[in-house]
């Protein structure tokens, strides 16, 4: 894209209440004569835009621009004339019906909706999901940021009135807040301000900035992280979520406390708004909270999301929006959930210390000083963004943690620095993202671990008494490592089981390179361990747990099934050291890096 300079951006903003608006692209009209029998076109001035058509649904810009999609059966007298508000007579100047003295008595919608279906169609077909951008910002076709506010659209500094622009439609929505000069260094006032709640970490309030930037920017990134505020009664979390909303502004956030995906989709349609969701406390049936995760999961890299309509007809949804939470107690998270967030954890506000400031009229200034940063310096931010993901990367975080930890240094970098950074200036800004003492990498491990951890810690019954013990205490004693309980009774439980000790050495010299631990890939006994977790089995089928397992290093598949209690199945072989350290004691997979099979 070609780059303006901020000089000239901002001569675009000067003025800008005063400027009028410019009308954006015009729609492709096809063939502006009608062929024989076809359709004329509509005037120059007519309120009412056809875009396309998706099915038995017409589209239309109506007089607010505003989207209207009419069935072909709804194009009935009223809904034509109300596709025209607030120029509602227009109708009786498109399709007159006069008199027998040539005075236009009423109109004509038959002919009406002959027309504007006819021209619709003429358009082509015209998807939602992929030519229509509401409320939010954008990137374009060059690479250049877009604000939808509602009311106008931004691009590059100039303003214009919604409609199409480029090959995107921009319909019209309530006015939201505008980018305006206001401060001299809004990011900075921002973090002073974040940082009069005590974080746990320094890095915290930059981060925050960050998201809050993120946030605005959301359908403009390839990226959109995800942060959790956390802590105990009286760290200010609810207060921090009102401070985010009023700075973001009033028709730029979505804020709630309660809801559900289908809420959050409705809410939310063709918008690239953030979501701020503050008290998604942890619960005894977490499956609602785990869904609308998930959806902000989506979100982030802006996934397309599938659902049934009410007419058995597919509805296509695609969150583009930056994530919010905030809570006492976060639920327990799948991996690659907390991959995608930034956990920022609060402590109580000591005694004595003066409350935050909290004026709307400052956060409002903040909030539009922070737009305009945003704008003048969009042209730097992919630059801004590639120095701080290699920097990281180099600082050993994997590529999803650099996505979100990038993604959040390089947009508080665009409202809080002037120049793109450097690498003495990396080292310094990053040094409190070390990925070994980050919470957000605490028991960060990969999904075979885990499920090889789950396995060996699970207590299974010995012979049905209620004596129970782990599995890896029965490994133990399977290889003669136990004195209470005899070698052949423990294999005997572990093959109930589905699991096998294999030894090709003498198990005496405790040389565990030639032994292995087989896990079946099919057994009520392996189902009955893994139901309820992501590694389960339909019964008498294969196991999830298979393909983990068989991710473990040194683990392969041999050629010929082995018996469990005279029944013969197949299975995955586990190098015995992968499962079991020095002596048989238990050894963590993650405290593994490579096993040699001899």
């Amino acid at each position: 894209m070609v780059k303006k300079s901020e000089e000239e951006i901002a001569n675009a903003m000067k003025g800008a209440d005063v400027v009028p608006l410019k009308d954006g692209g015009s729609i492709p009209d096809g063939d502006q004569a009608p062929r024989p029998g076809g359709l004329p076109q509509l005037p120059d001035d007519c309120p009412v835009r056809p875009l396309g058509v998706l099915g038995d649904v017409a589209y239309y810009l109506d007089g607010l621009n505003q989207l209207r999609p009419l069935k072909f059966k709804d194009h009935s007298r009223l809904q034509l004339q109300g596709l025209f508000v607030p120029q509602t007579r227009f109708v009786h100047k498109l399709w007159p019906k006069v008199d027998k003295n040539g005075h236009v008595k009423t109109w004509q919608p038959e002919m009406a909706a002959e027309q504007l279906m006819g021209l619709a169609g003429q358009k082509g077909i015209f998807n939602p999901m992929e030519n229509l951008r509401g409320p939010g910002c954008w990137r374009g076709d060059d690479g250049e940021l877009i604000m939808h506010l509602g009311d106008e659209i931004m691009v590059d500094g100039e303003r214009f009135k919604p409609g199409l622009i480029g090959n995107y439609v921009y319909p019209g929505f309530d006015a939201g807040p505008k980018p305006k000069r206001t401060l001299n260094m809004p990011g900075l006032d921002l973090k002073d301000l974040f940082s009069s709640w005590s974080f746990k970490r320094d890095m915290d309030p930059h981060l925050l900035v960050g998201w809050v930037v993120a946030a605005i920017l959301s359908g403009a990134l390839a990226w959109r992280p995800l942060c959790w505020l956390t802590g105990d009664k009286a760290t200010g979390k609810s207060t921090l979520q009102q401070v985010i909303a009023d700075v973001i502004g009033k028709g730029g956030i979505i804020s709630v406390t309660d809801t559900t995906p289908a809420g959050l989709w409705q809410r939310l349609g063709y918008k690239s708004l953030p979501v701020a969701l503050d008290e998604f406390e942890a619960e005894e049936d977490n499956r609602k909270n785990n869904a609308v995760i998930k959806l902000a999961r989506e979100a982030a890299s802006g996934g397309a999301i599938l659902r049934g309509g009410s007419e058995h007809n597919g509805m296509e949804f695609k969150a583009r929006s930056c994530f919010l939470f905030s809570s006492i107690l976060m639920p327990s998270l799948a991996p690659q959930d907390q991959s995608r967030m930034a956990i920022l954890s609060l402590d109580p506000i000591p005694k004595g210390q003066k409350p935050p400031l909290m004026d709307k009229k400052n956060l409002r200034r903040i909030g539009l000083g922070i737009r305009h940063e945003i704008m003048t310096r969009w042209g730097d931010f992919d630059d801004i963004l590639q120095a701080y993901s290699l920097h990281l990367g180099q600082m050993g975080h994997g590529g999803r943690s650099a996505d979100v930890f990038g993604t959040l240094m390089a947009c508080a970098h665009l409202v809080l620095y002037d120049d793109v950074p450097y690498e003495e200036f990396l080292d310094q800004v990053c040094s409190g993202l070390d990925p070994q003492t980050m919470l957000e990498k605490d028991d960060e491990i990969a999904d075979h671990q885990a499920c090889l951890e789950y396995l060996l810690l699970k207590e299974i019954d010995l012979w049905k008494r209620g004596t129970k013990k782990q599995i890896v205490k029965i490994i133990n004693a399977a290889i003669g490592n136990d004195q209470d309980f005899g070698p052949d009774s423990a294999s005997e439980v572990l093959q109930r089981y589905g699991m096998r000790v294999i030894e090709e050495t003498d198990v005496r010299s405790l040389d565990y390179r030639k032994s292995f631990l087989m896990v079946a890939n099919a057994h009520p006994g392996l189902s009955k361990i893994f139901e309820n977790t992501h590694w389960a089995g339909r019964p008498n089928g294969k196991g999830v747990w298979v393909q983990a397992l068989r991710r473990c290093p040194g683990a392969f598949v041999p050629k010929k099934p082995q018996k469990f209690n005279g029944v013969s199945k197949r299975g995955t072989y586990l190098p015995m050291m992968q499962v079991l350290g020095e002596l048989g004691d238990f050894c963590p997979v993650s405290e593994i890096n490579e096993i040699p099979i001899l």
